[in-house]
């Protein structure tokens, strides 16, 4: 997003305005969408920037420039968000056929050993699960 306007601009852990990430990612000091691939949020901006009204090629090619550039993406060693990595994980063990899955999402979501995974997770990861 061009930063142009004083609310365009994100904020700082302690209530700055930040000088390279806008409102809609950075907020208190925290990425919005921590864990998010640079792919995953070029898509991420593509979708958006194509509801507010740019065409999708000029869209994709802006954020394709853009994103890569930013301090966000420049670091190989960034931390890793547990809840991002834990919804992954399970959505792989739901794909194995280690478990399944009731509901569709939300805290309401359940996830149940099949005794394939009950077996594979203990032999792969070392994880007990009864």
């Amino acid at each position: 997003m061009p930063l142009k306007k004083k609310e365009d601009f994100g904020s700082n852990a302690g209530g700055s305005r930040s000088k390279e990430y806008c409102f809609h990612c950075f907020q208190n000091g925290r990425f919005l969408d921590e864990g998010i691939t640079l792919q995953e949020k070029i898509e991420k901006n593509v979708k958006f920037a194509t509801q507010m009204g740019m065409a999708e090629d000029e869209a994709r090619k802006m954020s394709s420039s853009v994103l890569p550039k930013l301090r966000r993406w420049q670091t190989g060693d960034r931390p890793i968000n547990p809840y991002w990595f834990g919804s992954r994980f399970l959505a792989y063990c739901v794909k194995q056929g280690w478990l399944k899955q009731q509901g569709s999402s939300g805290r309401g979501t359940k996830w149940y050993p099949t005794n394939k995974g009950k077996k594979e997770l203990k032999e792969k990861f070392g994880i007990e699960v009864s």
